[in-house]
């Protein structure tokens, strides 16, 4: 298995062209709890493979470059909730579900923040 590299770039668009929230059309969750007088803030969003990292993993594609795999391209962001239930339910959530949830996702972001 080939280590994982995220790169800050492709982190740094990925949160923002997400505006830190839920990629799940039914979510849209903010993936930041913003701090308190005791505690930081807590990040739970979670960086989603639209194809899998490893081979095995959910939606794993042989055609795709291992080079490619730990790119803005290829993620969206979740809520912890929606990154469990889309990794564990991969036939439900194919590639092409995801694909076109973080295209509506950026635009519905683009279209009500800009």
């Amino acid at each position: 298995m080939t280590k994982r590299n995220y790169p800050a770039r492709d982190i740094k668009l990925l949160w923002g062209f997400s505006a830190a929230r839920c990629n799940h059309p039914d979510c849209k969750l903010v993936c930041i709890q913003e701090g308190t007088s005791t505690d930081k803030d807590a990040i739970f969003g979670k960086i989603a493979h639209i194809y899998a990292h490893s081979e095995g993993g959910p939606r794993f594609n042989p055609d795709l470059p291992s080079e490619d795999r730990d790119k803005y391209e290829n993620w969206l962001l979740l809520c912890a909730n929606h990154h469990d239930v889309v990794d564990r339910q991969p036939l439900t959530y194919p590639s092409q579900t995801l694909i076109q949830w973080k295209k509506d996702h950026e635009t519905w972001v683009h279209g009500n923040l800009s």
